[in-house]
């Protein structure tokens, strides 16, 4: 899979990122700029483009059968 298709996943996770950072009335650069990232990052990842590590993350979850949130916990 290319790096432009979006997994549900980084969709939720993009969702997430866009609400937290529009509740603190920050723009994208505003958000780049204190992660240390790309403006343009910020976007594709708010936009949901695939996140590899995430999807990784989540493969390795299912091999273990257990919920990705659990590796976070």
């Amino acid at each position: 899979m290319c790096s432009a298709q979006s997994s549900k996943l980084s969709q939720q996770v993009g969702n997430k990122i866009r609400f937290f950072r529009q509740k603190k009335d920050m723009t994208q650069e505003e958000l780049a700029q204190k992660a240390g990232v790309e403006r343009s990052y910020i976007g594709r990842i708010e936009r949901g483009e695939r996140l590899r590590t995430l999807d990784r993350l989540q493969a390795i979850a299912k091999g273990l059968s257990t919920p990705l949130w659990k590796l976070f916990k």
